[in-house]
């Protein structure tokens, strides 16, 4: 693997230019640390896009036999981009419900397919009418969004809602790798969100934490993805997105470990340099899908 090894003291430029302010989420007590905007849809869309390719064009991998009366959740929808493409993969009276706490985000009206309803709840708190409801429960990307204590009772509401024999489909990353700067990003990262009560590395227990809400028969699939120039297009794709979460993370970041990363000046410049590593090495992250059944 090859690296490239910048001194810490290094000057590296980092653009010097009044930020716009980004709109935060009103929703009473949510932990989710990243905005809804804009710039923050355009930043999903890109996500959608390469973990759909990651996982082989794929959105669904858990394995239904799709009648009219199934029911699909996708919770936590954001954009809703991946519930607007399974409606166009499964059978056109299969109901399709999407969830989230910020409807900025959602899809407009107009562009969204017949069966598919969109609703701000909770995943902590689901509507009591929905238990043993959905054949499929999606869910992805939580880990700026759950604090620790919060990952139990958002799998039992999940657990709940999925119908006998349902599936339940959970996707997160599960660990980065690289050069220097890259490796201690993760550990920092871990160090940061765990002070304020998220786990920055809750994919590598998804399995345990399914089994725990009582699902079975799980099935985890991991995908070991470049991030970077080096890995082509898909890879300077993780790159963008990446660094864009990066960058939006800062204020947050700073409050909780300051003495870790310094000031911001001194974060940013931190950041340039790992994006300068992705630049320049054979950095990795792992994505991982958890499929687990509820139990007839």
């Amino acid at each position: 693997m090859v690296t490239v090894d910048i001194p810490t003291h290094a000057p590296v430029p980092h653009e010097d230019k009044q930020e716009k302010a980004r709109i935060a989420h009103s929703y009473p007590g949510a932990a989710y640390i990243l905005p809804a905007d804009d710039d923050e849809r355009t930043r999903l869309v890109l996500q959608h896009q390469f973990l759909k390719r990651s996982f082989g064009e794929r959105n669904l991998l858990a394995p239904v036999k799709w009648s009219d009366e199934d029911k699909v959740l996708d919770a936590c929808t954001g954009t809703g981009h991946w519930i607007v493409e399974v409606a166009e993969e499964v059978p056109e009276n299969v109901q399709l419900q999407g969830i989230d706490i910020e409807p900025r985000l959602f899809p407009p009206v107009e562009s969204r397919p017949k069966n598919l309803d969109l609703s701000i709840y909770s995943v902590l708190s689901l509507p009591p009418e929905w238990t043993n409801r959905f054949t499929v429960v999606h869910q992805r990307l939580l880990v700026v969004a759950l604090r620790s204590a919060e990952w139990p009772v958002a799998l039992k509401e999940l657990y709940r809602v999925t119908k006998p024999g349902g599936w339940v489909q959970l996707c997160e990353f599960a660990s980065w790798g690289g050069g220097p700067f890259m490796n201690q990003w993760w550990t920092k990262a871990v160090s940061t969100f765990s002070r304020i009560g998220l786990e920055f590395d809750c994919g590598q227990r998804l399995e345990p934490m399914l089994r725990a809400a009582g699902f079975v028969d799980i099935q985890a699939d991991a995908r070991t993805c470049p991030i970077g120039a080096w890995g082509g297009e898909l890879s300077m794709m993780a790159q963008r997105n990446a660094v864009a979460v990066w960058k939006t993370m800062v204020p947050t970041m700073l409050n909780a470990a300051r003495d870790l990363w310094g000031s911001e000046e001194e974060f940013n410049g931190f950041i340039d340099r790992v994006e300068f590593e992705l630049e320049e090495s054979e950095s990795s992250y792992q994505w991982v899908v958890c499929l687990g059944r509820k139990p007839l």
